[in-house]
């Protein structure tokens, strides 16, 4: 008996200082002292991308219906999407495009072509989530939306045998938001201005309703899309066409979540390949009207 409470007390002491240790781990060493300020690092490592390009393979849920694809989506700063959805077969089932200004939305089952202004509402009729098209551009980017808060508030949160994080606070007129943020697990040594963060989590409320949470994982560094030009294009003498940004490295989330409590609707990317600062022109990001559709126009009001 005395030899197998000696191993128990040890395998105790094991765990206890794994466990000490595994918190300690998860606590940076140096804390922002604002929300401001970390959401200020995040812009900022953030910042040399300017547009990402991907594909990822995309499932929606709600309304008893639950719906598979693969996806290829761009997204420029501020607010200039497309989102391109594909069966297995290689067709293309919808294409939505946003500008800013416009927004146009092709629905191959349907046979129709719905445009309109460039407005939460109307991007809504494909993503089901009441994210504006400023915010979710900024989401692919690994950035989150941000109320105009009139009060701020950040803590760290730092549980046993997980990775802690920045806990922030937003609140403005009749909406609150909490923003999660992780840290490099390279940097919790590091001085704030150092650490990069990784945004993990977005809920936004109306009151007491939940509009919406994003839930953001599998974050890792990405690289510049490749410049590619045809035979031809090299033979014409025709100049490789221009990245959108400069060279950037900045990590990316490889899974995006959505979830609108309300209706129960999910949908979430996993992305497949994602890239920095494609080349882009502004056709990118419109869509003429395909022939043998039903046109609607939506002037819908967010």
């Amino acid at each position: 008996m005395p030899r197998r409470s000696t191993r128990s007390s040890r395998l105790l002491g094991l765990v206890a200082l794994s466990a000490l240790a595994l918190g300690c781990r998860s606590q940076p060493k140096a804390r922002f002292p604002t929300a401001e300020r970390a959401l200020a690092r995040l812009a900022e490592q953030n910042a040399c991308s300017h547009a990402v390009q991907g594909e990822a393979s995309l499932a929606f849920s709600g309304d008893g219906r639950r719906l598979n694809g693969t996806v290829l989506f761009m997204a420029n700063q501020p607010e200039s999407l497309r989102l391109d959805v594909f069966s297995s077969l290689g067709a293309t089932i919808t294409t939505l495009t946003s500008d800013g200004s416009t927004f146009g939305l092709y629905n191959l089952p349907e046979k129709s072509f719905v445009y309109g202004p460039a407005r939460t509402c109307n991007v809504r009729r494909f993503t089901q989530v009441p994210v504006p098209p400023r915010s979710l551009v900024g989401l692919f980017r690994g950035l989150p939306p941000v109320l105009e808060s009139q009060k701020t508030s950040i803590r760290y949160d730092a549980p046993w045998f997980s990775p802690g994080s920045y806990v922030l606070g937003l609140d403005a007129s009749n909406a609150h938001q909490e923003i999660r943020l992780g840290v490099h697990p390279d940097d919790y040594e590091q001085p704030v201005e150092r650490q990069r963060l990784r945004l993990l989590r977005v809920v936004t409320k109306r009151g007491d309703e939940v509009l919406y949470e994003v839930d953001l994982r599998g974050h890792a560094a990405a690289q510049n899309a490749p410049i590619s030009q045809s035979e031809e294009e090299k033979a014409m003498g025709v100049p490789p066409p221009e990245p959108s940004g400069p060279p950037c490295q900045a990590e990316l989330p490889r899974e995006t979540r959505f979830y609108v409590p309300a209706s129960g609707y999910q949908l979430s990317f996993q992305t497949k390949e994602v890239w920095h600062n494609p080349p882009l022109t502004p056709a990118t990001f419109q869509q003429p009207v395909p022939g043998g559709v039903t046109l609607q126009e939506s002037n819908c009001s967010d």
